[in-house]
């Protein structure tokens, strides 16, 4: 059992973050995972993004997802927006400062947003109904942020009209947390102390967050949680060394918890006074990192079976625990979030070095619709007009979004067949986005989506078999795109063949020739 004390309100005349302890308060520690069972994910993945590129941070709210974005590699970070009833996705605010962090409550997005050349700092707060966009000064410290950038952000949250998020006091040199209750009001600091004050998360009047008693990750940190409605500050867990990460929902708050001890990092639960270990007990300790919780379920980032960690989702009531993202020791999934049966997060499976971003949708599994077209004709001079038909299979398709891939505006939700005028020379990869509320699907980029104007054909093909005991006859097929009138093959066996047809066959007697297209 530990005892943990409750603060009451402090005097006027007291700093913020120095209190008088009055009494204590009992907390008990049990652990949850002792009767936890494994269940299998019932429900719907999709991805939300394909840019092979930077995109990670998701937050969600109702129908829309935001998140950090840079698909641009010659401008800066953005903050993008997904309409899951639309299908629209666009940067929520683009601008030439560099976005990060954001989050959302209702129709507005708060986020950090760094000048370029990072002399300056603000929190922004943008309506995206009413396209209004408010600014808030922010403080980060400098001396630290070219070498551990992401511990020096500003992290803002948002509930309803109140903004919150770690500023740095350029006096004390350490963090505070800092506030706006209101539209027009200005930022007042409300939690500082002789340590950092960092990660503050908010539902309603309670805010929860890291204290530390000195530098952020070299001291010990605990969770505290604030009423912003009389000005008080309890602690909610002093019983690990190092308490991070905190979210809250409702009467329920989670967070990380190390003792460095070789047991791992793992994720507690407070719930009406009990704090419970979620993390499941294993012969084998691994980590879990950044909790998120939304009424009875917790989501969580899991490293039980390699570095490159999983999403898991927990039923408080059920006792159960599921694991959302399809087993793999190639790819990670990351910053994962929740708001009602949906959960977000930041994906690497379509290429290790860049992220996506993926939804998956608790409940009966659907199958989603699959994206296709046809178009004609695909090559031809400056000014070629493509007439595009819509062959996707599948239902409900709520909206449809062409991308003619030369920079013109995308189409959105056409009736019937489009025609499309391409003006210049050049080779433009047509891309169609078909969704619902539970997926999206788009086109692969395949020759047979291109369009080529005034430009040279491209040699593709495959053989088959690719291996064998001699005599071996391979079968090669043509699958150039931009419409070739002539091929002419060159198989690796020292000489052109005569052959002058799309498709050939070969008759190879020598034990190994390897082939190319021209």
């Amino acid at each position: 059992m530990h005892q943990y004390p409750v603060i009451t309100e402090r005097s006027e005349k007291e700093k913020p973050g120095k209190f008088r302890i009055v009494l204590f308060l009992f907390v008990f520690m049990v652990v949850f995972s002792t009767g936890i069972a494994s269940a299998l994910p019932s429900g719907t993945e999709t991805p939300i993004t394909s840019t092979l590129n930077s995109l990670t941070g998701p937050a969600l709210y109702g129908d829309t997802i935001v998140w950090e974005d840079y698909r641009d590699l010659n401008g800066p970070y953005q903050i993008y927006q997904y309409n899951l009833i639309t299908g629209e996705e666009n940067p929520v605010n683009s601008s030439e400062n560099l976005q990060f962090q954001p989050a959302i409550y209702r129709n507005t997005v708060v986020w950090t947003e760094f000048s370029t050349d990072y002399s300056s700092i603000n929190i922004i707060k943008y309506d995206m109904v009413n396209r209004t966009r408010d600014e808030y000064l922010g403080n980060y410290d400098p001396s630290g942020f070219y070498y551990n950038y992401n511990y020096n952000y500003n992290y803002p949250k948002i509930f309803e009209n109140t903004i919150v998020w770690q500023d740095y006091n350029v006096t004390n040199l350490n963090w505070d947390i800092s506030v706006v209750r209101n539209t027009g009001s200005q930022p007042e600091i409300i939690i500082s102390g002789d340590g950092d004050q960092k990660q503050p998360e908010i539902y309603q009047d309670y805010i929860v967050y890291e204290n530390w008693t000195g530098t952020a990750y070299s001291t010990p940190s605990h969770i505290w949680q604030y009423n912003l409605s009389n000005h008080t500050a309890v602690p909610i867990s002093e019983g690990f060394y190092q308490e991070t990460f905190p979210h809250i929902y409702g009467d329920k708050i989670v967070w990380e918890a190390t003792n460095f001890s070789g047991d791992g990092m793992h994720i507690h639960v407070y719930d009406h006074g009990a704090i419970t270990r979620l993390t499941p007990l294993s012969a084998t300790p691994f980590d879990q990192f950044h909790p998120a919780i939304f009424g009875n379920r917790v989501v969580v980032e899991d490293a039980r079976e390699s570095a490159l960690h999983d999403v898991y989702v927990y039923d408080l009531v059920a006792g159960s625990e599921t694991r959302l993202s399809p087993k793999s020791f190639a790819y990670s999934q990351l910053f994962p979030d929740i708001y009602e049966n949906r959960i977000v997060w930041a994906d690497t499976r379509a290429c290790n070095t860049n992220w996506d971003i993926y939804l998956f949708t608790l409940g009966p599994a659907v199958v989603c619709p699959v994206a296709g077209f046809s178009s004609t004709p695909t090559t031809g001079p400056a000014g070629l007009s493509v007439t595009f038909t819509d062959t996707s299979l599948g239902v409900p398709i709520l909206h449809r979004t062409w991308n003619f891939g030369d920079g013109s505006p995308l189409l959105r939700n056409p009736a019937g067949p489009v025609t499309h005028d391409f003006v210049s020379a050049g080779i433009y990869p047509v891309n169609l986005t078909v969704g619902n509320t539970r997926c999206r699907n788009l086109t692969p980029d395949i020759c047979k989506n291109t369009i080529y104007v005034d430009s040279p054909p491209e040699a593709d093909f495959y053989g088959s078999p690719a291996q064998g005991f001699t005599p071996l006859t391979v079968h090669f097929k043509d699958t150039s795109c931009g419409a070739p009138k002539t091929w002419k093959w060159a198989l690796g066996m020292g000489a052109h063949h005569p052959c002058r047809t799309r498709n050939t066959r070969i008759l190879y007697r020598d034990l190994h020739m390897p082939f190319r297209s021209r």
